[in-house]
């Protein structure tokens, strides 16, 4: 089978490890997009890397001319783009930060679905990946839009699965805790990291999930995380390096 794997936000933590992960897979094709247009990054990211924005409307027709001119008798989408915004409350949170995490977490999203989908449908056979958080059941205070716009995750991909009754064409989210980056161990420099998850451990699962290993429910938030105390209660305050006079009273 000639299979096309699509890693949007390619670039990142997340979507690093998907790239080496499949590398050298058997029948497959990987599609890496970012939005950077360095050409250092184009040579870096092999077989094929290219500059899309999903966060504009564009991107649609962009990646859809791209396909064209594929043959493949799958194809597979997994969504690693995202922003994690700075831990505040949203009164203090800049208008710019918000729209950031709509851009990054929610509008590329529905636009690389968008771009997926027909292809999937046409092929008859195509898996979509996206990624949650354990915010959406928490609700932690200092991630307001950020929770919004993986809760949107989560209902956009139950509701596309709800419209599609071909076999073989599915989506579903991952739901995550803290992953284990460079930015989130500046942003909490004194945390238990124990029970955060590896960006390498993500992809294996991912990847054993799209060949087949594990089942695939249809517009399901899988849950992927460690139980942690540093999320529950006012640890969680502590986690974030805060306290309860950081709450707006």
């Amino acid at each position: 089978m000639t299979r096309i794997v699509l890693i949007i936000g390619v670039n990142g933590s997340i979507g690093s490890a998907m790239r080496t992960r499949a590398a050298g897979l058997a029948g497959t094709r990987v599609v890496g997009f970012g939005r950077t247009k360095d050409p250092e990054a184009s040579r870096t990211h092999r077989p094929a890397y290219h500059a899309v924005d999903f966060s504009k409307l564009e991107s649609v027709a962009q990646v859809a001319d791209l396909l064209d001119r594929e043959k493949f008798e799958r194809i597979d989408c997994v969504h690693c783009a995202g922003h994690f915004c700075q831990y505040q409350t949203f009164l203090e949170q800049s208008v710019t930060d918000i729209q950031h995490s709509i851009d990054a977490n929610f509008s590329s999203l529905a636009f690389a679905a968008k771009a997926w989908l027909p292809f999937a449908v046409r092929a008859r056979s195509g898996h979509f990946v996206a990624f949650s958080s354990i915010a959406t059941v928490n609700h932690f205070p200092f991630l307001s839009a950020y929770t919004a716009t993986k809760t949107a995750t989560e209902s956009l991909i139950k509701s596309i699965s709800n419209e599609i009754l071909i076999e073989d064409v599915t989506l579903n989210c991952f739901s995550l805790p803290t992953v284990v980056t460079a930015e989130e161990v500046r942003l909490k420099p004194h945390a238990d990291i124990k029970q955060w998850i590896k960006p390498e451990e993500v992809a294996e699962i991912t990847f054993r999930y799209l060949d087949g290993a594990l089942l695939r429910p249809r517009g399901a938030t899988i849950p992927f995380f460690r139980s942690s105390d540093t999320f529950f209660g006012d640890s969680v305050l502590e986690r974030y390096g805060k306290s309860k006079r950081d709450l707006i009273l």
